[in-house]
């Protein structure tokens, strides 16, 4: 049976654990739920930002908060993708496509559709494939200029389809400006440096993306590679090792192998 409707949809911030960065522990609350009108879903993430902001002393500023608000977003399309979120393979593309199919201008949908098309293009190298990712992440580019998504997309298809690795570079690095803590793109704009031999400058831009999530087993996994394509064994082993040591649900698989840093 569905839910009542309601004129307030409810997101809930559960952070009733602790947290360590850098050694410091940071103690985390309950608040119960965040409240927002079934109208302005983006007041939601704004309440929470500026509420984590808070506890940690720190600012959001108004371009960052102005892209959690969104005015432009439509309701019925985000709840769609809200839900889409959390499912995989083709049930969250048939959800993406639910809420393109809503309202076609809705950018956010667009980013999990490219990806997707960039993962499958990664295996079959089919045309629609790469023309599914060029056209979602022009898209996203249309509608949401201020979003780095598309942008980063974009970069990925230059990386990957065309091989134009400097109209890579150019996509990535706006996407930066528009998302500079993001560490994904510091790693794919590793990756392009890689692919161009400049591997001084990927191990930078590889330990910068790790930096920026040092969860991640992944971008572990690519300094250690590019470490070992520069032929410091000790020092790829050393950085491999770390990542077993994490607390994550997904470890980096064995890298030190010679193959491609996709």
């Amino acid at each position: 049976m569905s839910p009542p409707s309601s004129a307030r949809t409810t997101s809930t911030w559960r952070a009733n654990r602790s947290g360590c960065v850098d050694g410091v522990r940071i103690d985390l609350w309950n608040d119960g739920p965040v409240l927002a009108p079934a109208d302005e879903p983006g007041r939601a993430e704004a309440t929470i930002a500026s509420d984590v902001a808070r506890a940690l002393d720190l600012t959001v500023g108004a371009a960052a908060r102005a892209r959690l608000t969104d005015p432009g977003r439509s309701p019925a399309a985000y709840a769609v993708y809200l839900r889409g979120l959390g499912l995989r393979g083709e049930q969250r593309r048939a959800r993406m496509e639910e809420a393109l199919a809503i309202d076609s201008t809705f950018a956010l949908a667009r980013a999990p559709l490219a990806s997707d098309a960039m993962g499958r293009f990664m295996v079959t190298f089919a045309a629609e494939d790469s023309a599914a990712l060029l056209e979602h992440a022009s898209a996203a580019i249309r509608h949401a200029p201020s979003y780095a998504a598309g942008f980063l997309n974009l970069g990925l298809y230059h990386r990957s389809v065309t091989l134009d690795y400097d109209s890579a570079l150019i996509h990535l690095d706006r996407a930066r400006a528009l998302s500079p803590g993001s560490a994904d793109i510091g790693l794919y704009r590793a990756s392009v440096l890689w692919s161009v031999g400049r591997l001084d400058e990927a191990l930078v831009e590889a330990r910068r993306g790790a930096g920026l999530d040092r969860l991640s087993g992944g971008a572990t996994s690519r300094v250690s590679r590019i470490l070992l394509w520069q032929h410091r064994l000790e020092e790829a082993w050393a950085r491999h090792e770390e990542v077993r040591t994490l607390d994550v649900e997904t470890l980096a698989p064995f890298v030190l192998t010679d193959g491609p840093l996709i």
